[in-house]
């Protein structure tokens, strides 16, 4: 018996880059658990488990195994999609869950059409209210307006800008990255051109503020 056309068409990094993305992995991290029975649910065939009487049981290990390369920085097509880790530490504090990277969302947002169709994800499962929720959180943003009417960023204090980013002005240039980073994310899924545009901006103007080396630190 042949594979199916989902299998066939479909590669692991398709099937679970779009679970963490159903899941709402741009927003928050996703349990490497609930990821892997949503791809599961997505596409039984794949990631069960292979002895027949088993077949109804989700594979966690073929999950595990792809979000690894997916955040792999050396992968030069896949790599640095994903951030994020597996497991709970030995003191026991639960550290694991995954997010998509702006690389990751950027990604999924040229791709997902293409997925969905071969999963035949039905039209009453394709909503995104958190599209339009992120959408709306720039409109509000002070800084955002600025630039809308400046056509530049260069009006805005760095106060402003971590203000933004929900962070203090003296943090970590590394924590102040990893926030940028996050609002990225969000922004590739809105594929909003003014909103893309303005972290572009953003990025260059406060790049010494995100750069550690700035401090003689590491990120």
């Amino acid at each position: 018996m042949g594979k199916t056309r989902e299998f066939r068409e479909l590669s692991n990094v398709d099937v679970v880059v779009y679970a963490i993305f159903r899941l709402g992995g741009v927003e928050k991290k996703i349990h490497t658990e609930h990821i892997a029975i949503e791809c599961f649910n997505l596409s039984n065939e794949r990631f069960s488990w292979r002895l027949p009487e088993y077949i109804e049981h989700p594979d966690k290990e073929i999950v595990r195994v792809t979000l690894k390369n997916l955040k792999n920085v050396k992968d030069p097509t896949y790599g640095q999609f994903v951030k994020g880790r597996a497991g709970v530490e030995s003191s026991g504090k639960e550290t694991d869950g995954w997010m998509l990277t702006p690389k990751g969302a950027k990604w999924i947002t040229e791709n997902c059409k293409r997925i969905e169709e071969t999963l035949k994800i039905p039209d009453k499962d394709l909503r995104r209210p958190h599209i339009q929720r992120i959408i709306q959180r720039f409109e509000r943003e002070r800084c955002y307006q600025k630039y809308l009417q400046e056509g530049s960023v260069k009006n805005i204090g760095q106060y402003e800008f971590t203000d933004m980013l929900l962070c203090r002005p003296d943090a970590y240039p590394g924590t102040i990255r990893k926030k940028f980073d996050q609002l990225k994310t969000q922004a590739e899924i809105t594929q909003k051109k003014g909103i893309l545009s303005f972290l572009d901006a953003c990025e260059e103007a406060f790049k010494d503020l995100m750069n550690p080396t700035k401090l003689g630190g590491e990120l």
